[in-house]
């Protein structure tokens, strides 16, 4: 079977979730809406990893959509409640549940649909480094000057104490005395 066929029939789940998701709305069933969600998107997974398809490049906007119907349904569940007289009483702790689950979600909804990052091919007939290649003459000869000039003397004398003669006065900076029990 052609890979865009079988894409196109596993879009038929999430849209399947979708209207299913709205006729919970529309029963008042908003714990239902929320399972409905997530089982919509994990379905849909599952048939693309069952059928070996490529995940198409709207899956993050699909996992965003979703994370939004999962939050909705989370907030009118444990977020709203009805009162007495026919009104709607918010309820904080259910709608700062609900924000978070749209952020987590969003956040693995902008992952899916970062773009992947193709390969560049060295396209240069001569093996030189890139940074080489790239700097004019007279930047890479100062460059390669500064380079003589900071190994000038790796090799040419042992470090020990005559170098920093000057880093430290005679004198202690404490009395031993002081110090002793």
């Amino acid at each position: 079977m052609n890979n865009n066929i079988k894409v196109g029939i596993g879009f038929l789940i999430p849209a399947s979730a979708i209207i299913f998701f709205i006729a919970s709305l529309y029963a008042e069933k908003f714990l239902l809406g929320a399972f409905i969600s997530i089982l919509g998107l994990l379905a849909w997974f599952l048939y693309s990893t069952i059928m070996q398809t490529s995940m198409p490049r709207v899956t993050g906007n699909i996992v965003i959509l979703f994370g939004f119907l999962l939050s909705l349904a989370v907030f009118l569940s444990f977020g709203v409640r009805r009162n007495m007289f026919g009104g709607y009483e918010f309820i904080p702790e259910g709608g700062a549940a609900s924000a978070i689950l749209l952020l987590i979600i969003v956040l693995v909804g902008i992952l899916f649909k970062q773009p992947s990052r193709t390969q560049t091919i060295n396209k240069q007939l001569y093996p030189e480094s890139l940074l080489d290649s790239e700097l004019p003459n007279e930047e890479q000869s100062n460059n390669s000057d500064q380079q003589e000039y900071l190994f000038d003397d790796v090799g040419e004398k042992e470090y020990g104490e005559e170098e920093y003669e000057d880093y430290w006065d005679d004198e202690d900076y404490w009395d031993e005395e002081d110090y002793e029990e």
